[in-house]
């Protein structure tokens, strides 16, 4: 049931200009500017759970606010390994050290990295489009017909065509292609794990984060919101938060999967 509602989560926020969303001065008090680390906030109908784009260029400033003011104890990781390794090549030598703690399950303590409680950091990747072949299938499959066809066409002659017509209608698209066919894509087992991973902030605090914290940590995000209530009106006006964060305009095309 929960992939149906997010099926009309995404068709709900697609075509709305985000920009133009008026966001209550108490959602955007909650965010803050890190230097290195964009688009973090707390999700704020679940104390304990925050959200951000990724890690990677995290500053000394950055991981004592994570680590000791934002006390996260867990990363859900939701990108997939081409991802993690393009953004680790170019990383900060804090951020690959802050991340190295959480793969290597740090133990938290006095004199540890992470000094208040106990347990140990933990990093858990869950890839929302680990099935790259399969998204682009079902973005297909939901093109005007002339366009499938011409997709069909392609894909048994020149896939490179096919997949650049692909992109461009996804591009096009926006949130609502994007979002239904990434819901269609991945496994309810997938969405399952990154739920409850998400949900579970028994061991310390939890961020989710994916590569700009928009649309798969977004959507991963709303759906922990309408679990715990939250009305409509509500997670559509914390989404569009990243687009005010992340210094988009014109309504934030989702064709990137950030």
């Amino acid at each position: 049931c929960f992939l149906l509602w997010l099926r009309t989560l995404a068709l709900a926020l697609a075509p709305a200009p985000m920009h133009n969303l008026l966001l209550s001065s108490a959602v955007a008090a909650a965010c803050r500017s890190l230097e290195g680390v964009q688009n973090f906030r707390p999700v704020r109908s679940l104390p304990g759970l925050f959200r951000s784009a990724s890690l990677e260029q995290a500053t000394a400033s950055d991981a004592a606010f994570l680590l000791d003011s934002a006390r996260v104890r867990t990363i859900v990781d939701l990108r997939n390994d081409d991802e993690i390794a393009r953004a680790r090549a170019t990383a900060t030598p804090v951020g690959l050290s802050l991340l190295a703690a959480f793969d290597s399950g740090a133990a938290v303590g006095a004199s540890c990295i992470a000094s208040e409680g106990s347990g140990v950091l933990r990093r858990f990747q869950v890839p929302l489009l680990g099935d790259v072949d399969g998204l682009l299938d079902e973005v297909a499959a939901r093109l005007p017909t002339a366009k499938r066809m011409e997709a069909a066409l392609y894909r048994t002659v020149d896939m490179r065509r096919h997949d650049r017509l692909v992109y461009d209608a996804l591009s096009q698209g926006k949130q609502q292609l994007l979002y239904t066919s990434m819901i269609a894509s991945a496994p309810p087992a997938v969405w399952q794990q990154a739920l409850s991973i998400a949900a579970d902030r028994r061991s310390g605090n939890v961020l989710i984060h994916c590569a700009r914290g928009k649309d798969r940590t977004g959507v991963l995000a709303a759906l922990l919101q309408h679990a715990v209530g939250d009305a409509p009106e509500k997670i559509v006006e914390e989404y569009a938060l990243s687009e005010v964060l992340l210094g988009e305009g014109g309504g934030g095309g989702g064709g990137g999967g950030g």
